[in-house]
């Protein structure tokens, strides 16, 4: 089980995200003031397994993070919000290990792209 508060750094600056709810292998974070809302949903679960690949297909680990940041609207300024998302799946019988060292390849190179990818360059 993850910590009840998890710290998010974004621009330099540090947000304490609070654990609100817990259940069935989701874990929702949130921090909420008077001009924005920080959601963090993080969410476990195992892939069924179709009946046409029940025999050959073992169960799918997969794990989910769901960031959504929204700016409330002002007088002067309309709401804005933002999201980013990552999934990260092994087949059972595999090793976790690998992918923690191929996830952490892939935020590198996604972070080193990042401009053009949010420009809408692929």
């Amino acid at each position: 089980m993850l910590a009840n508060t998890l710290t998010l750094t974004v621009n330099a600056i540090a947000y304490v995200l609070v654990r609100v709810s817990e259940s069935n292998g989701t874990s929702v974070y949130r921090l909420r003031d008077d001009t924005k809302e920080v959601k963090l949903t993080l969410r476990n679960q195992e892939e069924k397994v179709s009946a046409k690949k029940a025999i050959s297909a073992m169960p799918i680990y997969r794990t989910n993070a769901f960031l959504e940041w929204t700016v409330f609207a002002t007088v002067d300024a309309a709401e804005t919000y933002f999201s980013y998302s990552a999934s990260m799946r092994y087949r059972r019988g595999s090793a976790p290990s690998f992918l923690k060292l191929m996830s952490t390849g892939a935020q590198t190179l996604i972070a080193a792209q990042q401009s053009d990818l949010i420009d809408g360059q692929v």
